[in-house]
């Protein structure tokens, strides 16, 4: 067991996010989002970008968005 099993490279994101949201999410669009700072986090290890796994799942609970009740309309 390695300390960076955790982790996830930038082709194994794109693979997850495009396997679980079926949207167009590329390597281009994860270097963008790092150049915006809109993103997961992300570490640098040489030349590789890795994610951890752990904070993928915060970014993507931090834009959850909760459903509003529809008010009753009172006459």
């Amino acid at each position: 067991m390695s300390f960076l099993d955790n982790y996830l490279t930038e082709d194994e994101l794109v693979e997850l996010l495009k396997r679980k949201t079926r949207k167009g999410i590329t390597k281009r669009t994860l270097r963008k989002w790092r150049q915006l700072r809109i993103g997961p986090a992300w570490t640098r290890a040489g030349k590789s970008i890795l994610y951890h796994d752990d904070s993928c799942c915060e970014w993507l609970n931090a834009g959850l968005q909760h459903p509003v009740r529809s008010r009753k309309r009172v006459a």
